[in-house]
C-alpha cells in the first residue's frame, strides 16, 4: 500500500552537507503498524513528513497504492492527504477551541453532508472522552490531550495514520492507551499506521514490523516477533534490551564463548539448555536472560558463556542449531 523508494533529504548546516535521510527504502502493507525506532537525530522525524509532501524530498519516490504522489499536482496531492491522518508529538490542538470542536475541524474542511457533531461526538467516546466534549485543552492532562488528537484524526476515518513521537511525552498508563488505541483502529477501521518512536517498548507491544534508523539509514527491518528473536545489528540488540533493561555486558571479561542465544515459542518453553548441558562435556554460564510477549507470541533470548574443550562447545552450538535455538554473536 504504501512504498518509499530511495528517498534522500539533505540539509546545509554551518556551511556542511547532512544527510537526514539517507536512501531509504521499505515497503508497508495495508493494516500493517510499521514502526520506525532509532535514537534522537536518526531522520525518523523527516522521514515521516515526506512520506506525505511535508516536506520535499531530494531524491526518491513514494508510492500510494501504486500512485508516486511525487509526480501529483497540488489539487491532486490535497486529494491524497485526506486519506492521510497526521498525529504530532506535541498533540497541535487549538487552545481556543473545545474539545468537540477540535475533533470536528477536520469535518469542517470537507463538504460532506454528515451530522458533524454525531459524528466526532461517536469518535470522542471510542477513544473515551466524551465526558470532555466541552473541556479545553488546557483543562486536560497530556494523555487526554493526546487521545483527542487522535480523535481529530480519526474522524475522517483515514487510510493511513502517521504518528510522529505521539507518546514519547507520555506517562505508561497514557502510553498504554495511545497504543491500544492504533490497534483498535487497525482492527475497527482498517487504517494503516506508521510510527516514530525511540522507545521500543512502544514498539513492541504496538507494532506488527518494525525498522530501525541510524544517521539517516535503515539499518535493520523485520517482523517485529523475528527482530526480537534475532536482532542483527547492534543498534537493534540495544533497543531489545531496553525493553527489559539490564546491565551492559562486557564479553571481554569472560574467558569462555560468550553467545547470545535466541528462542522462539516452539523452544522457549523447553528445557534445551539443560538438556545440552547432559549431553555434553561443557559448562553453561547464564549471564543474562529475558522472555517476551509479542502480538500473543513469546520469543526470548539468552547471553550465556560456554566453558570446556573447543571440540565439546562446537559439538553443543551444533546440538542447539538443530532445536530450532538460533545463535548469534553478542554485538
Amino acid at each position: 500500500m504504501i512504498e518509499a523508494k530511495n528517498l534522500t533529504k539533505e540539509y546545509h548546516v554551518d556551511g556542511q552537507r547532512f544527510k537526514a535521510v539517507d536512501n531509504v527504502s521499505f515497503e508497508v502493507d495495508k493494516g500493517d503498524i510499521f514502526a520506525i525506532i532509532g535514537l534522537s537525530g536518526a531522520g525518523k522525524s523527516t522521514l515521516v513528513r515526506l512520506l506525505n509532501r511535508l516536506e520535499e524530498p531530494d531524491e526518491g519516490n513514494v508510492f500510494i497504492d501504486g500512485v508516486d504522489i511525487m509526480s501529483l499536482r497540488e489539487k491532486e496531492l490535497l486529494e491524497i492527504r485526506k486519506r492521510i491522518a497526521f498525529i504530532f508529538q506535541n498533540f497541535n490542538l487549538f487552545n481556543q477551541y473545545s474539545v468537540l470542536e477540535n475533533v470536528m475541524y477536520p469535518l469542517n474542511l470537507t463538504n460532506k453532508k454528515v451530522d458533524k457533531k454525531k459524528v466526532a461526538r461517536e469518535v470522542l467516546d471510542y477513544v473515551g472522552l466524551i465526558s470532555k466534549e466541552k473541556a479545553f485543552p488546557k483543562e486536560l492532562s497530556g494523555g487526554q490531550r493526546q487521545r483527542v488528537a487522535i480523535a481529530r484524526a480519526l474522524v475522517t476515518r483515514p487510510e493511513i495514520i502517521l504518528s510522529d513521537e505521539a507518546t514519547s511525552a507520555l506517562d505508561p498508563e497514557s502510553t498504554r492507551i495511545i497504543t491500544d488505541l492504533y490497534k483498535r483502529a487497525r482492527d475497527d477501521f482498517e487504517t494503516t499506521t506508521i510510527m516514530i518512536t525511540h522507545q521500543m517498548e512502544v514498539a513492541k507491544d504496538t507494532s506488527n514490523k518494525i525498522a530501525v534508523m541510524e544517521k539517516g539509514r535503515i539499518i535493520e527491518s523485520n517482523d517485529t516477533v523475528e527482530l526480537f528473536r534475532s536482532p542483527k545489528s547492534k543498534l537493534a540488540q540495544s533497543f531489545v534490551k531496553k525493553a527489559a533493561p539490564s546491565n551492559i555486558i562486557d564479553v571481554s571479561s569472560f574467558k569462555g564463548v560468550v553467545k547470545r542465544l535466541s528462542y522462539t515459542k516452539l523452544t522457549v518453553n523447553t528445557p534445551v539448555l539443560n538438556d545440552t548441558i547432559k549431553k555434553f562435556d561443557v559448562n553453561i554460564n547464564l549471564i543474562e536472560g529475558n522472555i517476551n510477549n509479542i502480538s500473543n507470541d513469546q520469543v526470548g533470548y539468552m547471553i550465556v558463556e560456554f566453558t570446556g574443550e573447543d571440540a565439546e562447545i562446537f559439538k553443543a552450538l551444533q546440538f542447539l542449531k538443530e532445536h530450532n535455538v538460533e545463535i548469534s554473536e553478542v554485538l
